[in-house]
């Protein structure tokens, strides 16, 4: 098992070196550069533009621009933003908190939500609960994030007044409660898309386990339903429901984007989509790197953790 946990590790270092290279690269595609948002106007001197561009190391191979940004990084410089003129690492902290407390309320929501829905559908199948919930997902599933976003608060912000419409707190400041209020509306958006995919998921494995011979065995001799399904049945679908939530918990973090320029949530997406729009290549670097980061580390957990709930996989390793 420590022999697996090692190799997972490995191959998340190397899926990051990989991720390195393809931002970087996808980066120096894009038109203009640090000068373009340093020097505004004056961008089309090519004087002062070629003498900013020796300044910043721009004039460099891209070679050695990217093993420049490297090498920083493994010292644990992000680099300095252009746009906010202060160090990317400061600000890159204060955000990663606000996306993680997005991402942590729409996981929940994801698992209080998909997983009894899917259970519960998979013990109604064909019924007209089992119909519905699969209606539900795929609708849910099929509505882009910022249009679901957008409508929400129209409805509950604009309209009905019932939650607030943007930012993470009020003015005027609050407590725990209006922070949750806050909450609300950006992490139903965020978990929309993985709610419905982790219901299809739930469901479907709870049909497998109960088709199971084991499972019609217990069902045969008269064994509770309660029993059956929470005692025997719930710990079979943990592998692959874990799994999933694993892969899902990165794509929130990663989606949490959209929402957050939507809701001006203050957080890594909203940070990114600023940054790029000034063209302040440091702190977009970093903040992808952050985010692909989160991805990867939430899969390699729940990979690690499906293998020590499965004991098929445990001892396959």
């Amino acid at each position: 098992m420590a022999k697996f946990i090692v190799r997972r590790f490995g191959y998340m270092i190397l899926t990051m070196w990989g991720v390195t290279i393809v931002v970087f690269l996808m980066l120096q595609l894009l038109p203009g550069d640090a000068t373009t948002a340093l020097l505004g106007f004056q961008a089309g001197n090519k004087e002062v533009a070629d003498r900013l561009r020796e300044f910043l190391g721009l004039n460099k191979p891209l070679w050695q621009q990217y093993w420049h940004w490297v090498s920083n990084i493994l010292r644990g410089d992000l680099g300095y933003s252009i746009q906010l003129s202060t160090a990317v690492a400061g600000v890159i902290k204060g955000k990663i908190v606000n996306s993680l407390v997005l991402t942590g309320g729409s996981a929940l929501l994801m698992l209080t939500i998909g997983v009894p829905v899917g259970m519960w559908a998979a013990l109604k199948r064909n019924h007209l609960f089992d119909r519905s919930s699969m209606l539900f997902s795929l609708v849910l599933g099929a509505m882009p994030v910022f249009w679901l976003g957008l409508v929400l608060m129209y409805f509950f912000a604009l309209k009905y007044r019932v939650f607030p419409a943007s930012g993470m707190v009020s003015i005027t400041g609050g407590g725990l409660s209006d922070r949750l209020l806050h909450l609300v509306l950006p992490a139903i958006t965020t978990s929309a898309i993985s709610l419905a995919i982790l219901i299809r998921v739930v469901r479907s494995a709870m049909l497998d386990v109960l088709n199971t011979p084991y499972m019609l065995a217990l069902k045969a001799r008269g064994i509770p339903q309660k029993i059956r399904v929470f005692r025997h049945a719930f710990r079979n679908i943990l592998p692959p429901v874990i799994n999933m939530s694993g892969l899902q918990v990165g794509f929130l973090f990663g989606g949490a984007i959209f929402t957050e320029v939507i809701f001006s949530w203050p957080g890594i997406g909203l940070q990114l989509f600023s940054s790029i729009v000034a063209r302040d290549i440091p702190m977009v670097l970093a903040a992808t790197m952050v985010v692909a980061l989160i991805f990867v580390f939430a899969n390699t957990i729940s990979d690690i953790v499906t293998v020590m709930l499965d004991p098929a996989q445990r001892a396959e390793v």
